[in-house]
């Protein structure tokens, strides 16, 4: 999906929706009888989002959707409290966001990328921010509370737009592609909405 979204262009579109394509009589029709599927158009949306981050941020969004797969491995969490020496968060999210801060000392694949890119320290730490959980503030499962963080760093100019678009992307991802939490027929519908 990353590969896809960096293209960008129409063969890249085809192969992104060719899931949603291949679905057949899994799908329900919508209102106008036709099977749903992304737009071209959105996608292109979508792309330029991906498109627009540089080398550092692009390498962020992979490597952070591989290091969300492993938040609550036992080795991950070991290292963990070894670092943060108190109580652990169980939800994953919670997990990704307490310990980003010090991701180089707890994911091996975040001291790598720290090392090399030293200004992915900052954007890891975006990326897994604090109560800011996207697919719960879309549909208001998380409270009010979940949007205080972000609110705040927006507020006090400490969350500039390209972090705002980099958080976002990162979400895309995990809801619609690397972590794909969303059926392909029900991915087209939600990534169309306008954020």
């Amino acid at each position: 999906m990353f590969a896809f979204l960096k293209q960008g262009d129409d063969a890249a579109y085809h192969a992104f929706v060719l899931s949603q394509k291949d679905l057949g009589s899994a799908v329900t029709n919508d209102v106008d009888g036709k099977k749903p599927m992304l737009s071209k158009s959105a996608f292109m949306q979508l792309a330029a989002l991906i498109g627009a981050q540089n080398e550092v941020a692009y390498k962020v969004l992979e490597d952070t959707a591989i290091i969300s797969t492993v938040s609550l491995s036992p080795q991950t969490k070991q290292r963990a409290a070894g670092v943060l020496k108190s109580k652990l968060p169980e939800d994953s999210v919670q997990f990704l966001s307490a310990t980003a801060h010090y991701a180089e000392d707890i994911y091996p694949l975040a001291k790598e990328i720290i090392n090399k890119y030293p200004s992915a320290k900052e954007k890891i730490e975006v990326v897994f921010l604090k109560n800011s959980y996207l697919r719960h503030m879309m549909y208001d499962e998380g409270a009010a509370f979940m949007y205080q963080e972000l609110e705040g760093k927006i507020t006090n100019d400490s969350l500039s737009l390209s972090s705002l678009d980099l958080w976002y992307a990162y979400w895309v991802i995990n809801t619609v592609g690397f972590r794909g939490t969303l059926t392909p027929e029900d991915c087209c519908i939600w990534i169309s909405i306008p954020f």
